[in-house]
């Protein structure tokens, strides 16, 4: 017998052997899916084994020390879905000041007088200087301060089980005017049509729980209208992963906007800034 031969023989020896070792096991899940055992169980499979299921049950071929080592795993991790709370935060502050200051008029005599007025409810001051002479003459200083602040706060909740993806919406339907115009033979066509568009806020949610801690891949979509007549939809929405501790407040993430207007002519001078911030948070509880 030659030496490749013998090699050969030796081979399929031992190959034989380790396919002896194999077994093929069916192993019934309680709790859990096979699509959500598989990914956990492939890494610690030795080379050559398999595994793969059906609904609730898991097929391994495998050796048997391996198919023990799988079986204790699954002890741990064939346990019933832990029930979760979860709330989505969005937290709006938006700051509106203007400030404005102007001179008309005309004076000539040292007869001047001077009124403050303030508003607690608007946030606001003026202040107005004026002075008239003989003849009847006036020059006339006004400068307002105007400040505007405002807190929104939107929460959504909902029940879902750990690993478990989950989706929650509200908002309305709006009615919008459109006007087609159509030229033919005959004139000018203008046909109206009404078309309802929808105004939706909401957010989609997927939590894995390890331990005291969870991860969640979060989407938050928030959609703001303002206009009567012709109304327009403000959108913001964002998508992140993000972890901490159950029972805590999770920043997902936020959007802060700046904007000034300036508008100075000869003995006047507007200014305008408007600020907005956004803050979208995320905690989520066991529900025992």
């Amino acid at each position: 017998m030659t030496r490749t031969v013998l090699l050969f023989v030796l081979l399929s020896c031992v190959t034989n052997t380790y396919a002896q070792q194999m077994q093929l096991e069916v192993i019934p899940l309680k709790n859990r899916t096979a699509e959500q055992i598989i990914d956990v169980i492939r890494p610690i499979l030795p080379s050559g084994a398999t595994v793969s299921g059906i609904k609730n049950q898991l097929i391994v071929k495998s050796t048997p020390a391996n198919l023990a080592e799988i079986k204790q795993l699954l002890d741990s991790i064939d346990q019933p879905l832990r029930r979760l709370l979860i709330t989505v935060s969005n937290n709006r502050d938006l700051s509106l000041s203007s400030q404005s200051q102007s001179i008309t008029g005309q004076v000539g005599s040292d007869n001047v007088s001077v009124r403050n007025n303030s508003s607690r409810i608007a946030r606001s001051q003026s202040t107005v200087i004026s002075g008239v002479d003989s003849d009847g003459n006036r020059i006339t200083y006004r400068a307002n301060n105007t400040q505007t602040d405002t807190n929104s706060t939107n929460s959504y909740t909902l029940q879902t089980l750990d690993g478990q993806p989950a989706f929650i919406q509200s908002g309305l339907s709006l009615p919008i005017q459109n006007q087609q115009i159509f030229v033919n033979r005959n004139g000018v066509i203008v046909q109206d049509t009404t078309e309802y568009v929808e105004a939706i806020s909401g957010f989609y949610v997927l939590p894995r729980v390890n331990g005291d801690r969870v991860n969640v891949m979060v989407t938050p979509n928030q959609t703001s209208v303002s206009g009567r007549v012709s109304p327009t939809f403000v959108v913001q929405n964002a998508q992140t992963t993000v972890s901490g501790r159950l029972g805590e407040w999770i920043e997902i993430g936020g959007i802060n906007t700046t904007s000034e207007d300036s508008n100075q002519r000869i003995l006047s001078n507007n200014q305008s800034k408007q600020t907005d911030s956004l803050t979208i948070l995320i905690k989520v509880e066991e529900i025992r």
